[in-house]
């Protein structure tokens, strides 16, 4: 059964957003001070931030992941060239904003030790290009033993290569992951990369 999650209280509503809110923030100042930021020298000095939807709950969404039984391994398209290998381990089935939604779900072959476990969820929607980065745009989320699972739009987030083509290469999303209608949710485009070298 698909379903939308919906907080019991204004108090769990405002606690969600306020996290979303901070996550955010935080973002941003990892960009500017972290070893391994996107982000050029040039680029830092002239960031004033990033730009993001509002924070809308109806795009927070509890549903069930469909496990494959059997599971292939995909080659995804890189931004610059060859590829990278995913196992297909399942798909999420699911309605927004009165659009059924089906997006499949990768598990990559390999883990860096700072992250734990993760699905990957790359995808494609109407706003590609024009509010948002049009290379698609990327969701990760936790794996866990149960098989229900939040998939929260607000936290959708841009490729390193969005920032800094130049510099970084990333995962194209599969056509299959391509949603017929605007998404309008999680990180806008970043236009500074074109302005900073």
């Amino acid at each position: 059964m698909v379903m939308m999650l919906g907080c019991s209280t204004a108090e769990n509503s405002e606690e969600i957003s306020s996290r979303l809110l901070a996550d955010r923030q935080a973002k941003e100042e990892r960009f500017l001070d972290h070893e391994r930021s996107p982000l050029t020298q040039a680029q830092k000095e002239a960031f004033d931030g990033l730009e993001f939807y509002p924070v809308d709950l109806d795009y927070r969404i509890r549903t069930t992941i469909h496990e494959y039984p059997a599971k292939d391994t995909i080659e995804m398209a890189m931004s610059a060239q060859g590829t990278q290998k995913y196992i297909r381990w399942g798909e999420f089935e699911f309605s927004v904003h009165d659009h059924t939604v089906n997006l499949r779900v990768y598990k990559p072959l390999q883990y860096s030790d700072e992250y734990h476990p993760y699905f990957f969820i790359p995808f494609r929607d109407q706003t590609n290009g024009a509010a948002t980065f049009e290379g698609g745009r990327y969701l990760d989320i936790p794996i866990h033993e149960s098989n229900r699972y939040v998939i929260d739009f607000n936290r959708a987030y841009n490729p390193y290569c969005a920032y800094n083509p130049n510099g970084w290469t990333c995962p194209l999303p599969p056509d299959e992951n391509t949603l017929d209608f605007p998404l309008r949710a999680g990180e806008k485009a970043f236009t500074l990369a074109e302005n900073a070298e």
